[in-house]
This record gives structure tokens, sequence and C-alpha cells, in this order.
């Protein structure tokens, strides 16, 4: 978790001419945030989507509901962090606003942030038709 943000600055680096675009949940891109301002610093554009539930999606899916800990954020906007460190960054509620979001992200020149708010869904797992107990792997 959380390889996807610094990845992507790094791969821009290797390919300053292509579009580079991460796409990544909440939580892998707050466990590497600081990877933003890295991208601030030296200019490097890139552009980080972030699918955002506040939660560690796959730690809360594998925790009893009455026992969850830790897996669950407050309601956290991704684009004002993003600004705050000198990216570009814009939140969306809406799927019809990405298109839009993706070409203002990309004629900024700058990193940037596109937190997508997202409702939780049931995991994969979930889905499964097999004997498995709640939060079995």
């Amino acid at each position: 978790m959380g390889w996807g943000l610094p990845a992507s600055v790094a791969l821009k680096l290797v390919y300053p001419d292509r579009p580079v675009v991460c796409v990544t949940g909440d939580g892998g891109y707050m466990m590497t945030v600081s990877a933003i301002s890295t991208a601030v610093q030296y200019q490097i554009p890139m552009i980080c989507v972030v699918f955002n539930d506040n939660s560690l999606g796959m730690v809360r899916q594998h925790q009893p509901e009455d026992k969850r800990i830790a897996s669950e954020f407050v309601d956290t906007d991704n684009s004002a962090i993003a600004k705050g460190m000198g990216a570009f960054g814009v939140q969306i509620k809406d799927s019809r606003d990405l298109p839009n979001a993706l070409r203002e992200a990309q004629n900024s020149g700058l990193p940037a942030v596109i937190d997508i708010l997202i409702d939780r869904a049931p995991s994969p797992d979930d889905w499964r038709a097999d004997l498995r107990t709640a939060g079995e792997t």
C-alpha cells in the first residue's frame, strides 16, 4: 500500500514527455502523501487520482463490523492537502466531472491531485461463494 504515488513521481522523471497518472485509494495516498511535496519541489507534473471513501478499505473490510479499529478516517479533502503543498488540487463528487478535472490538472503544469469522493462498497470477498468466516483472508 502507498507505492503508487511515489512510483508515479519516479516514473515521470524517467518519462518526462509522457503523461503519468497514479490511481490510488485514500489510504495509500495518505501513507506517502509527502511525495506530492517532493513533486512540487522538483517541478514534476504528474497527476494522482485518489478514490476517497475515508477509510483503509482493505483493512476495514477484514475487520468485524463491531470491532473496526484505526481503519476509518475523518472526512478528508485530499485536494486541499495538495494545494497546501503548492500542487493543483480539485475534489469531485460526480464521475461526470472527471474528464474536465483531468484536463485542468494536465493544463496546470503542476503536480496534481484529483480527489474523487466515492461510497464505501462491499469487498469483492463478500461476493465469493465459499465457507470463509468474516475477516478471514
